[in-house]
């Protein structure tokens, strides 16, 4: 399956690590030209922090990319998910528009 977890600093649980492909899995069903996600899960500021970076190779685009930190796991997972889906929206509303 085209979807990569990297856990770095850190040990979590299966449980996130399901949670984390069952999103990029949803956006790999939503959107179409996304090919390849690579989910990187981090620890910053001395473990007070987790932060989640998802990049999406896109078919024709090159890669999109979007970072998010918050003290829990699945906030940080979930806000960088809203965020890259919200970029690949307004890609996928502009390849609309060339093709009109």
């Amino acid at each position: 399956m085209p979807i990569d977890v990297t856990v770095r600093h850190a040990v979590v649980s299966s449980a996130l690590q399901k949670y984390v492909r069952t999103a990029a899995a949803e956006m790999l069903e939503e959107f179409p030209s996304a090919i390849h996600i690579h989910v990187v899960l981090d620890v910053a500021e001395h473990g007070r922090k987790k932060s989640a970076e998802v990049i999406v190779r896109v078919k024709r685009h090159g890669t999109k990319e979007a970072t998010a930190t918050a003290d829990n796991w699945r906030l940080a997972v979930d806000e960088a998910f809203d965020r890259l889906e919200r970029q690949l929206r307004k890609l996928q509303e502009r390849e609309e528009v060339r093709r009109r």
